[in-house]
């Protein structure tokens, strides 16, 4: 399946450390240029974050993402009407979005396998239509393409766009930074194969 040219729903979740309850998500719906046609951001209280790294790391970044869920059940509401909408949106139009999420296990496949969980029962058939397969990852797409798993992420994709690095760990600028990279990646190895599929 060649992955030019398709739109990119690019995802990104903290969490209250690798195995902690998710707090925070952004999310992106890109176009293979590099243009975000919509964005997420949601967030839902914690009663205390107890890990270090997220503490000095993302806690900064996100102070000015406001409480807009009551809880972790009703932000995985929020974001599933979201995502439901993107993935409809382009399911009635005969196409198939990229569905992105980089370095996913455990925090973003915890939140999407929890995500569609609750509903398991109700709705069946929403789970089969939405399900984000093939669920894509950064990383280990950037190793097959001979790169380094653990490349500067915003450096990367700041060549894309000619401009200056993006600041990291806000779950919106990560999930950008990880489309952008994706796009990056899949134009170097066409270059590579004579293959080119320009911007629209």
């Amino acid at each position: 399946m060649r992955l030019s040219r398709r739109n990119i729903i690019s995802i990104d979740v903290e969490s209250n450390g690798l195995y902690g309850q998710p707090f925070c998500v952004g999310a992106v719906d890109m176009d293979w240029g590099g243009r975000v046609l919509r964005e997420y951001v949601g967030r839902c209280p914690i009663d205390e974050v107890e890990d270090d790294w997220v503490k000095a790391n993302v806690l900064p970044k996100i102070e000015g993402i406001e409480e807009s869920h009551k809880d972790l059940a009703d932000l995985e509401v929020g974001f599933r009407s979201w995502f439901a909408r993107r993935v409809e949106s382009y399911v009635r139009n005969g196409i198939k979005p990229i569905i992105l999420v980089d370095v996913g296990f455990p925090v973003d496949h915890a939140f999407l396998y929890g995500m569609f969980h609750s509903i398991r029962r109700t709705s069946p058939g929403i789970i089969e239509l939405l399900s984000p397969y093939p669920l894509y990852d950064l990383a280990p797409i950037l190793a097959g393409a001979g790169l380094d798993p653990d490349v500067d992420r915003a450096r990367f994709s700041s060549e894309l766009r000619s401009s200056a690095p993006m600041d990291p760990h806000h779950p919106l600028t990560d999930a950008t930074m990880s489309a952008l990279c994706l796009v990056r990646t899949i134009r170097m190895l066409e270059d590579r194969h004579d293959t080119v599929h320009p911007v629209r």
